[in-house]
């Protein structure tokens, strides 16, 4: 594994990364691009 995001759960929350809102939506399938 690799660390992908540092910062508060505020931050983690706030972020529009799509990988980090799979995460926080419970998705788990990736995404290929």
């Amino acid at each position: 594994g690799r660390i992908y995001f540092n910062g508060t759960a505020s931050q983690l929350q706030q972020s529009t990364d799509p990988l980090i809102q799979d995460f926080l939506l419970g998705r788990s399938e990736g995404r290929s691009d």
